[in-house]
């Protein structure tokens, strides 16, 4: 049996760092497109490639090194102030990102990649930089101070700079040297601040044969004198923190006048000066919470099994087994909630990889697209995000090849020449809301109906809505593009964003209007492990509603209804009216009700906000549900998001109300809902 690597955990540890440091990147780069050309953003951008090449260096990925090396010298001339940050610049930074995120992923999975790219984007880089520095040169001249000569007048003194002399002692652990730093890394940092002296202490250096490899025993004291605050030569050495023993001291000040320098002593205490300490995280590995999520859930079951017992066996509500049993249901409710705070995440990751494919997909057809994404701190099961990427990925590719218009057409519009993508996600009654949504032409529905008229999918004379043409672009091989490119033409993505929605147990519509864009809305459940749901009957059917939606139950009288034609009514809810559905014949459990006279309606509150009110034939109870998704064998039938596991080993479905309303609108003859084999 052999042993374990033991850098495999390390390693491991090092690529999750890499994810975090690479959404930093992303981030900074983001705030300085933005405009927030500050000092701490740039010295963020700064650190997380540094980081990533220290890191990098101590398991000898080489090329990532090499290119991280090159990035990160491109961004301290920024940083230094020796070049401006200008557009060309940072469209090269973002690519950059994309690439060094490449070269990890590469390197994660042992995969070669290839140099040519890296060395493409390197010399652009250069070009920009050296572009970046004339201009920033240019700049300067242009800006330099005129002198004024005056007679006996004086105007005023002669401006002084502050001096600051620090001294700083430092002891490296062995944890920095395993991570790729060196030493030098910290003195080539302080010497950009200013002039530094540096003594180094070996009295703790062994003799040859008693020195233990992976033990430190040097340090190093410097003197640092610099117009820098204590706050910013901590900054500066942020990196090591946690790897090493550093203590940063005011030694002196001085005043530097036209006259002369002053030197005043420091004479309060010496502070300790180190970064503020970040939250503590722990990285657990995603499969053991994908186990502890599996046993909550079958601990939910077991928790609605012995309920149904203690309830079949006539215990009285009042015992103390009832009274355990409460409890129980409380702490279980309570671990669920943990766990999914565990699983959930926010979708910053996933719109930040959105941000990549728009500027590819830009660059691939010649357009000038800008990304903007509100709520990105919106939490989502962390399975949803990772199911997202795919479909999200054809809908922006979308956006930009079909819904945008190059940059003239946009023009000759009174349009901004620069298109604008929004990316959207936000909690709507206990669902998730992602939109996409563009500012271009709009679907042209003539021509998407003149297509699958040619297609054969749709027949020449036939009357269709808005809403109906816009769905046409979801049927499989449906493409208005004329030619094939590498966005598309080939008819595929639609329907496989449908088909990915529906499997998350979600659904996905359009709205356009001409010359002012489209939006594509995704309504997501907000988990797929556990729901409160409430158990309902219908034509003997037992069924559950997501208990979210539910806002009221009433018992249907003629005073609260009106028939608006024949078998459909509205059910009067205190100052308006709200159209009501029969469930059991929109399912295709039973013809429709004659009557509804004396029936129980659940008043629904939809994600649009919208209110509607379903016919049912009984109301069992509330109670939290284990969602088991159904799979490609199953046909699953419009309105049915999952099923379930009740108490008594009952299978039921959980419903989409939302999508129960569309279908029947749409249909009035539905299929009858059931789990049956597809054939």
């Amino acid at each position: 049996m052999t042993s374990a690597d033991p850098m495999a955990e390390i390693r491991a540890s090092f690529f999750v760092e890499c994810e975090e440091l690479l959404e930093a990147l992303q981030d900074g780069l983001q705030a300085l497109d933005d405009g927030r050309h500050d000092e701490e953003t740039i010295h963020v951008v700064f650190r997380a490639v540094h980081s990533i090449k220290g890191g990098a260096g101590a398991f000898g990925f080489e090329a990532l090194v090499q290119f991280a090396h090159q990035f990160e010298t491109a961004l301290d001339s920024i940083r230094a102030g020796k070049a401006r940050t200008t557009p060309g610049l940072l469209d090269v930074f973002f690519r950059a990102s994309d690439h060094l995120s490449d070269l990890v992923r590469a390197c994660r999975n042992d995969l070669d990649h290839p140099k040519s790219e890296a060395e493409a984007i390197l010399r652009e880089l250069n070009v920009q930089v050296s572009q970046a520095s004339q201009e920033k040169d240019a700049n300067d001249n242009e800006c330099e101070p005129v002198e004024i000569e005056s007679s006996d007048a004086v105007i005023g003194e002669d401006p002084s700079k502050h001096y600051v002399e620090y001294n700083i002692f430092f002891e490296p652990e062995p944890g920095f040297f395993e991570t790729g730093h060196e030493v030098s890394d910290v003195i080539n940092r302080l010497a950009t601040l200013g002039e530094i002296k540096v003594q180094c202490d070996s009295s703790r250096l062994p003799a040859l044969d008693q020195l233990i490899p992976d033990k430190t025993y040097l340090s190093w004291s410097l003197v640092l004198t610099t117009d820098v605050d204590e706050a910013g030569v901590a900054s500066h050495l942020e990196f090591a923190h946690g790897l090493c023993r550093m203590k940063i001291s005011v030694r002196s000040q001085c005043q530097e006048t036209g006259s002369g320098t002053t030197i005043r002593p420091r004479t309060d205490d010496q502070r300790t000066a180190s970064p503020t300490p970040s939250k503590s995280v722990v990285r657990v590995d995603i499969d053991r919470v994908e186990r502890l999520a599996n046993l909550v859930g079958e601990l939910v079951i077991n928790q609605s099994m012995l309920a149904q017992s203690l309830q079949t066996a006539g215990v009285s509500p009042h015992s103390d087994a009832m009274y355990g049993l409460e409890e129980f249901q409380r702490l279980t409710r309570d671990i669920q909630d943990s766990v999914m705070m565990i699983r959930a995440q926010p979708v910053k990751s996933l719109f930040q990889r959105m941000a990549r494919i728009v500027r590819e997909a830009s660059a691939s057809v010649s357009k000038d697209v800008r990304l903007v994404t509100v709520g990105e701190a919106t939490e989502v099961d962390k399975t949803v995000i990772e199911q997202l990427v795919e479909p999200l990925t054809h809908m922006i590719r979308n956006a930009v090849d079909h819904g945008l218009e190059p940059s003239d057409v946009r023009l000759a519009h009174n349009k901004p020449a620069r298109g604008e993508i929004r990316l959207s996600a936000a909690h709507r009654s206990g669902r998730v809301l992602i939109q996409i949504s563009d500012d271009g032409q709009g679907i042209d529905r003539d021509k998407v109906l003149r297509t699958a008229v040619e297609k054969g999918l749709v027949a020449e004379d036939v009357a269709m809505t808005d809403a109906e043409i816009d769905t046409l672009l979801f049927l499989p091989g449906f493409s208005t593009a004329p030619d094939v490119s590498d966005l598309s033409g080939r008819g595929v993505g639609m329907d496989v964003v449908r088909t990915a929605i529906h499997r998350l147990g979600g659904r996905v519509t359009i709205g356009s209007t001409p010359n002012a864009g489209t939006t594509f809305s995704i309504s997501l459940p907000l988990t797929l492990a556990v729901l409160d749901g409430m158990v309902i009957d219908v034509a003997g059917e037992t069924l559950v509603l997501p208990l979210n939606t539910v806002s009221e139950t009433l018992t249907l009288s003629d005073s609260l209804l009106e028939q608006i034609q024949p078998g459909h009514f509205v059910v009067r809810v205190r100052d308006g009216f709200v159209p009501l559905f029969d469930l059991g014949a929109a399912l295709g459990y039973r013809p429709p009700c004659d009557t509804v006279n004396d029936r129980i309606a659940m008043l629904l509150m939809l994600e649009d906000e919208s209110q509607v009110a379903l016919l049912v034939d009984e109301v069992h109870d509330q109670r939290q549900v284990v969602i088991k998704g159904l799979d490609d064998s199953c046909c699953r039938p419009p309105g049915i998001a999952a099923a379930t596991i009740l108490g008594d080993g009952q299978v039921a479905l959980i419903l989409d109300p939302a999508d129960i309303v569309t279908n029947t609108i749409k249909s009035p003859a539905p299929k009858r809902a059931r789990l049956e084999p597809q054939t």
